[in-house]
């Protein structure tokens, strides 16, 4: 026997159960394929709990839609300015009517009984500043509203 009967099962990979795959992805896409279900049918949950139900409904009937990050975080910052004397939070990835995502966060702060938050929009970059560090009301409030 000669070595080359030893390699040659390891160099041709083959379509069988114990394929060498490249790297997880490929193996992950071909386990999905083998073992999704063939139905169209898209999987809801028989009962969802009211907080999924009511952002189900408001997400989708908003003028407006914030994206999250490629992490899946909310795209909400903080930021300092002027040497530390100015604080404000940023909200990025903004589609549709931003103005309306202003009115509704302006009257949500307003409930929170936050001091008179000072929100703009920054028509340059589509971003919303809002005076002061409010990232977890800010967070929150896209939060409830399915975000």
């Amino acid at each position: 026997m000669t070595l080359r009967y030893f390699i040659t099962p390891f160099l041709r990979p083959s379509n069988g159960p114990c394929a060498v795959f490249r790297n997880f992805s490929t193996a992950a896409r071909r386990t999905e394929a083998a073992s999704a279900p063939t139905s169209t049918v898209a999987s809801t949950p028989a009962n969802p709990t009211p907080r999924q139900r009511s952002s189900q409904v408001t997400a989708s009937q908003l003028p407006y839609f914030v994206g999250r990050s490629p992490s899946r975080q909310l795209p909400v910052y903080t930021d300092l300015k002027s040497g530390g004397t100015r604080k404000e939070t940023r909200i990025r990835k903004i589609t549709g009517d931003i103005r309306a995502l202003r009115d509704d966060l302006a009257d949500y702060l307003k409930t929170q009984k936050v001091r008179d938050a000072d929100c703009v929009i920054s028509s340059i970059n589509q971003q919303i500043v809002v005076k002061g560090h409010l990232k977890l009301q800010i967070s929150r409030f896209l939060e409830e509203k399915g975000f």
